[in-house]
């Protein structure tokens, strides 16, 4: 899985991700949120979105940029780890947005 993040001090060493990235047990979670009709966006509490999970694997930082008075952004890949049992990514549709 490929995103884009806002949330710069991802990098930092000692709180985020750092520039090495992250290996990763437990779950990690990413939604693929609903368009209604006319472009905006179904509301979190609506169980109409997709929710994907990744159990375990690595989290590496990717491209970052941004421009004079803009907003900088940061590439995040996902890539799940096969234990042998588990699918590695598995999704559910039609749920609400919620860290649960």
């Amino acid at each position: 899985m490929r995103c884009t993040s806002l949330d710069m001090p991802l990098l930092d060493e000692t709180l985020g991700l750092s520039i090495a990235g992250k290996a990763r047990t437990g779950i990690t979670r990413a939604f693929l949120r609903k368009k209604a009709l006319g472009g905006g966006l179904v509301p979190d509490a609506t169980a109409e979105h997709v929710k994907l999970e990744v159990a375990e694997g690595r989290i590496n930082p990717q491209e970052f940029g941004g421009d004079h008075q803009g907003q900088a952004t940061l590439g995040l890949q996902v890539t799940p780890t096969y234990d042998g049992v588990n699918a590695p990514i598995t999704y559910v549709k039609n749920v609400a947005v919620s860290g649960a």
